[in-house]
Order: structure tokens, then C-alpha cells, then sequence
């Protein structure tokens, strides 16, 4: 069902800004051998007039990016067979070899793919710790078309979802593996994939208390004794985003300071705590609510395993929280659901899991028609600006009024080039399974080992592409100063108006009529200093 799933939806392309902005390491690292991102923004088209969108120039001179290096990370080896292809297939040579079109786009697919599949067999394999074999894979089946992992591992799947999905449940699996053998492999094993969750997204590191907690039920002496193994496997984990934050920002944690604003739009001015759950507006409960019934197992899952349960719904808890507050887009700006809550997809699988194996016959028919409510904006989603807000009766009147028939067949979401795209596809996704079935098949030893070398080398490497780029800034110093001169008057970001203009309309339809007028003003200040920006710089607003 994966499979089939993968060739019929997936839609090449790059989310803007932010498919862009964890893309862009993979050709910078790997063609120009540095950090820069000043041409690989360019050929995105985002230079505008001279002056970067989206993000500004860092002090050190670097174009600012926190969007994290861990998704890179997953998607090198494929993108790499992708340059071999693209050199030695006639049929591809006609693409720029500039790390973005097709070829090396689909090598981004593959590898977002493999990751669904991977959060899929996770969650199946420790769900059959309690359950059979039947509750545990249509538990993963649920959650494949119930939430929005198939939409981040197929459609957008240049952005981070994926990865991070996966790289959660690998926490929790290894973590259950320590808690059973409490060995220095495995302590180090639960802390880097812990670091490697945290590389592909900041807010994963909260699920440093998965491991901790686990392991402390079981002996604190235990805990104390492996602390620092466990540490270090964590700090090699993220080692290298504190590497390349060093050289943009020149600071390790400078990817995560409010200072560039790279924790999210506005942080911590409101709380939308309903509404990140309830409202239409990309509610997680609204658009995937098979993932209500997730957090209702988790809870049941209680008799179980009570510390497993009790990490689960704490950091269920804790992401509930951070995304209603950490930024002020609760809705995740361009997104389809609540994407910032891939983090507990284990959790969700494990949760749906628990419900089928007690009431199947109840449960499994609840959970088809929560799937049939998700794939349903899933298939309407490319139709209908759904990055707007829309209620549910506009959601409803979307559904009925568009046809659903044509999103069924093979590559529906290509236009030309079928077949080169679906055999380089197959091969991409045959590599990265290849990779995963080497790795499975070598002793638990060997895995840490592999593991270890491949995060020092690619931080070895990073730090490389960080010094070539730093003697590579001065080409870039005319850009460089004009960029700054607009940023200091304009904002650091051109783009959030976008993010102002929806909150708007999300308020003025949902009856707020007094933070809608406060919202109206403080759009109308934003767009004359930025239009009094532009005109100091002698350039279009456009």
C-alpha cells in the first residue's frame, strides 16, 4: 500500500521557503563544497530586486538558514546516486546539474518516502511488543492515509516531516531496547538517535525524556551509570548543526535563537491552545482526527505500560504547548493539518494500535471513515488554497464540487517524462531500502560503529564547506550590503505579511472582530515601513 501509494502521488517540488531551506545543503555541500546558499536561493528565485526572501543576512555574512542539516543528512546517499544518473542517462542529461531539478528532486522524494515507511514498520514492530500482528499493521495502515505522514512523505516531501517522524520512533524503539538491555551500545544507540532527532528538527529534543524516563523506572543506578555514554551518542547526534550554526550564525545554537527569529513568527506572543487542536484552520483534531483516537489509546495504553504511556502523553503534552505558542501561525502556515505534530506519530500508531486489538470491530471501521475524512482534503488539497482558511462547510463544499477520479494512476502529479521518472524513482527508493537492509542485517555493534563514523564524517565534511565559505564571502559583499541596509529598516524576513494576511482572514471569518481590527493595523504599519524599505533601496515592492 506504501508503494503503491509512493507512485501514484508523489509530485515533485519544493516547498517555499521551507523545502527550500533544508534542500539547499545537499547542492551547496555537495557542488560548491560550502554554506553560502546565496545561489541556490537565486535559482529558487529567491533573491528578489537583489535582496534575499525569507531570510536575511546573518552577522557573520552567511545567508541566515535554520532550517536544520538532519533531513540533508537522510536524503545524501540517494541524492548522490542521483548525479551518477544524471551524468550517465542520456534522457536526463537535459537538466542543469544544480542540485534541485528533477533528478535530484526526486532523490528528496525517495528518501521523505523511505522515511514513511520506516515510521510504518517502527511503529508495527513495537506495537507487536502488546499486540498482534493484525492490530499492529492495520494500526500503521491507519496511520499512513489517517494523518499527514503520506502528505509529507510523498507530496511535500522536501520538507522535514518525514525525517522527523522517523526519526522519533527510531527514539522510541531504541529506547525500549535499552531499557531491556541497559548496555553502553545501547545507551549510546537511544542518545544519538535522540541528537539525530533533534538535527532534523529542534522541537524533537524534547524527546530526550523518553529514554531518560524509560530507563529511570527501571534503576536511576542504571541511568547514572550509562549517563555519559548517552550524552555523548547525543551531542555526536547534533554535532553537526552546531557546526554549521557556528558558521552562519557563528554561534552552535545561533540556528535556534530569537535573535533570527528562526524559532518561529512571533514566538510566544499568543497561546492558540484550542485552536491548534479543534479549529478548522488546520486543527490537528479537525484534519486527521484519527489522531484524537491516538492520544484516547495512548491513555488506555496506561494498564499496559504505564511509563511508556506516561512518555507518550507527556510529549504529546509538551508539542500540544509548544506548537500553540512558539509560533504565532498555530495553523503551520503552508501545510497540509497539523504537520508539527509528526513527532508523535509513534505515539498516535501505538495509541490506534491499543484501541483495535481491544474493540476491533468498533474501532476499525471508525478509524476508515477518519482515513476517508483526511485522504479526502488530501486529494482536494492541490485544487483549493487550503493555506487559507477554510470551515468545514467550505471543506465540504471543496470536497463535493471537485473531481477525485483523476488523483488515481501512476505518477498522476507528473507531467512529462513518465517513464525516466518512475525507473529513477524505483532505483532511488531500491538504494535507500539497500542501505536500511545492510544496516539491519550487520550485528548491533557494527550499526553503532556505521552510525558514528557516518555522523563524524558528515560533520567533518560540513566543517570543510563551512571554511570554504568563509573564504568565499566576498564575492557575495555587494548583495551581502544591500541586503543588510534593507533588513535594517524592513524586518528580518520578507514573507511574514503572508503569514499577518491569514491570521486575518482566519479571524474576521471566525466572528473576532476586535483582534481582526488589531491585526488590520498592524499589517497596515508592516507594509508601510516595508514599502518605505523598498523605496530607500530604489527597488519594486514586488
Amino acid at each position: 500500500m506504501w508503494l503503491v501509494s509512493t507512485v501514484m502521488w508523489i509530485e515533485p517540488g519544493i516547498m517555499i521557503p521551507d523545502g527550500a531551506g533544508y534542500v539547499v545543503y545537499l547542492p551547496s555541500t555537495y557542488l560548491d563544497h560550502d554554506l553560502l546558499f546565496f545561489n541556490e536561493w537565486q535559482r529558487l528565485g529567491l533573491i528578489r530586486n537583489g535582496i534575499p526572501v525569507f531570510k536575511s543576512v546573518a552577522p557573520t555574512g552567511y545567508l541566515g538558514n535554520h532550517w536544520t542539516v538532519g533531513p540533508s543528512m537522510l536524503w545524501y546517499p540517494a541524492f548522490i546516486v542521483s548525479d551518477v544518473a544524471r551524468n550517465i542517462v542520456p534522457a536526463l542529461r537535459m537538466f542543469a546539474r544544480d542540485g534541485i531539478r528533477l533528478p535530484y528532486n526526486l532523490a528528496v522524494i525517495a528518501g521523505s518516502a523511505f522515511a514513511g515507511l520506516g515510521t510504518l514498520l517502527i511503529g508495527y514492530r513495537v506495537a507487536r511488543r502488546w499486540f498482534s500482528a493484525s492490530a499492529s499493521w492495520a494500526a500503521a495502515i491507519a496511520i499512513w492515509f489517517g494523518t499527514t505522514l503520506a502528505w509529507y512523505s510523498v507530496r511535500d516531501a522536501a520538507m522535514s516531516h518525514a525525517a522527523s517522524a522517523l526519526a522519533c520512533a527510531l527514539v522510541v524503539l531504541l529506547s525500549l531496547r535499552l531499557r531491556e538491555s541497559p548496555t553502553t551500545e545501547a545507551a549510546f544507540s537511544a542518545g544519538l538517535a535522540v541528537g539525530f532527532a533533534a538535527l532534523v528538527r529542534i522541537q524533537n529534543a524534547a524527546f530526550v525524556i523518553v529514554p531518560i524516563v524509560l530507563l529511570a523506572v527501571v534503576d536511576w543506578r542504571v541511568l547514572a551509570r550509562r549517563a555519559h555514554t548517552f550524552v555523548a551518542g547525543g551531542l555526536l547526534g547534533v554535532l553537526p548543526e552546531l557546526v554549521v550554526s557556528s558558521f552562519i550564525y557563528g554561534h552552535p545554537l545561533g540556528f535556534a535563537s530569537i535573535g533570527v527569529r528562526a524559532i518561529g513568527w512571533y514566538p510566544w506572543t499568543r497561546f492558540w491552545g484550542v485552536e491548534t487542536l479543534f479549529s478548522w484552520y488546520h486543527g490537528l483534531f479537525s484534519w486527521t482526527p484519527l489522531a484524537a483516537f491516538g492520544v484516547i489509546g495512548v491513555v488506555l495504553f496506561w494498564r499496559l505500560d504505564r511509563p511508556l504511556a506516561a512518555v507518550g502523553a507527556l510529549s504529546f503534552v509538551i508539542q500540544w504547548i509548544t506548537n500553540a505558542s512558539a509560533d504565532r501561525a498555530f495553523w503551520a502556515a503552508n501545510s497540509f493539518g497539523a504537520r508539527r505534530f509528526d513527532n508523535c506519530t509513534i505515539f498516535f500508531l501505538l495509541g490506534v494500535a491499543t484501541l483495535i486489538a481491544k474493540w476491533p470491530r468498533i474501532v476499525i471501521p471508525i478509524a476508515a471513515i477518519c482515513c476517508g475524512w483526511t485522504m479526502l482534503l488530501f486529494l482536494i488539497a492541490r485544487r483549493v488554497d487550503l493555506n487559507a482558511y477554510q470551515n468545514f462547510g467550505e471543506l465540504v463544499t471543496a470536497i463535493r464540487t471537485n473531481p477525485l477520479t483523476s488523483d488515481f494512476g501512476v505518477l498522476v502529479f507528473v507531467r512529462s517524462m513518465r517513464t525516466v521518472t518512475l525507473a529513477l524513482l524505483i532505483v532511488l527508493l531500491a538504494v535507500n531500502v539497500a542501505i536500511a537492509a545492510a544496516i539491519l542485517k550487520a550485528s548491533a555493534r557494527l550499526r553503532v560503529i556505521a552510525a558514528a563514523c557516518y555522523f563524524a564524517v558528515m560533520t567533518a565534511f560540513l566543517a570543510w564547506c563551512g571554511i570554504n565559505g568563509s573564504s568565499r564571502i566576498e564575492r557575495y559583499s555587494a548583495l551581502i550590503a544591500r541586503s543588510r541596509a534593507f533588513h535594517a529598516s524592513a524586518g528580518d524576513e520578507i514573507g511574514e505579511e503572508n503569514l499577518l494576511q491569514n491570521e486575518l482572514l482566519y479571524l474576521r471569518k471566525s466572528g473576532r472582530t476586535a483582534e481582526a481590527a488589531a491585526d488590520e493595523r498592524e499589517l497596515h504599519e508592516l507594509f508601510r515601513r516595508r514599502a518605505a524599505a523598498f523605496r530607500a533601496a530604489g527597488v519594486s515592492a514586488r
